[in-house]
């Protein structure tokens, strides 16, 4: 058995068909560009916060630096320094040598 292939019929269009597939295709560029433009708008004002937050958070870091060496030094002194149970029994003891 021997198959015939049809050929496939060509669709031909005419001048203004051509057109209005063109003009719809320009109009769809059309919004994908200005959808574009708004994006890039976006973009640049992310950039601009961005850019803003860097500099906040690096302030932070710096500030964050202090506070660990006020703590540090805030906790050698405290070391030094008597609890109140050490000082209550030495003023206990003061009072009966004073006695």
């Amino acid at each position: 058995m021997i198959m015939v292939k049809k050929k496939k019929s060509i669709k031909t269009y005419t001048g203004t068909e051509i057109g209005i597939i063109l003009e719809d295709i320009k109009s769809d560029f059309r919004v994908f560009g200005e959808a574009l433009a708004g994006v890039k708008e976006g973009v640049a004002v992310l950039k601009e916060d961005v850019a803003v937050l860097k500099t906040d958070v690096s302030i932070l870091k710096s500030d964050m630096k202090e506070v660990k060496t006020d703590i540090k030094e805030i906790r050698g002194i405290l070391k030094e320094k008597a609890d109140k149970k050490d000082v209550v029994r030495l003023e206990a003891r003061v009072t009966v040598l004073e006695k």
